[in-house]
């Protein structure tokens, strides 16, 4: 049987988009794809037909991650610098610091921690978004 106007085999369908034709059925039911069942046998609509797309998780993708990951422990790193250089010297014999002279060296410290934090869970969260994206598609 040929295929109806502006139709393919569900077969030939299938293989330009990387999936088997069980699965193109499934999608073509669930309302993913356009196609119809004509004397038992299945055809999808040519306009549905995509260039196949690889989302293995691309050079920009893992260069992002890399880069926020990065800035995550650059951040943590300057925070421990920062906090080291403006850590208050020794006091004198007999004197002590007030606690408002650590308050600039802790400061940093914190902040060079919280920046770590957030860049480090955005780059996972892009990480784990990219995943979802691959695992949606296939």
């Amino acid at each position: 049987m040929t295929a109806p106007e502006g139709m393919m085999p569900i077969e030939e369908f299938a293989k330009s988009q990387g999936l088997t034709a069980d699965k193109v059925v499934e999608m073509i039911k669930n309302g993913y794809y356009s196609g119809k069942e004509i004397n038992g046998k299945w055809f999808a609509a040519e306009f549905e037909r995509r260039p196949t797309q690889k989302v293995e998780g691309g050079p920009k993708e893992i260069g992002l991650v890399l880069m926020l990951n990065t800035l995550a422990g650059l951040s943590v790193l300057s925070g421990l610098i920062l906090c080291y250089f403006l850590w208050p010297g020794d006091a004198g014999y007999g004197r002590e610091w007030k606690e408002a002279a650590y308050m600039s060296s802790i400061t940093w410290l914190m902040v060079g921690i919280a920046q770590g934090v957030i860049f480090a869970s955005v780059g996972k969260g892009l990480s784990l978004l990219g995943e979802i994206a691959h695992n949606t598609r296939n």
